[in-house]
């Protein structure tokens, strides 16, 4: 699957991972949850909390525990962090 990063936002990214796993093709959906947390500098806004987390729920069921991990990881940073150029602020 290609995804061209710069035509798509985060959240239109977290929409078409939704639809992926409600249609159960959780393989789909895991790349392009790789691909937003890869290319995420890249890539305009985050997919939405819902979308993560039903993506964390599905890599728990299908015991991608590291991804779930990483999921969880871009989840906490997206929301309590602050990046201004090379810096975190926390």
């Amino acid at each position: 699957m290609t995804i061209f990063t710069s035509r798509w936002t985060g959240e239109i990214l977290g929409n078409i991972m939704l639809l992926c796993l409600c249609a159960d093709h959780f393989n789909r959906a895991k790349d392009i949850m790789q691909k937003i947390i890869k290319a995420q500098n890249k890539i305009i806004g985050a997919p939405s909390s819902e979308s993560v987390e039903m993506m964390i729920d599905a890599c728990i069921e299908k015991k991608e525990a590291k991804l779930a991990v990483v999921c969880n990881l871009f989840t906490w940073l997206k929301q309590f962090c602050k990046f201004e150029s090379d810096v975190l602020i926390l």
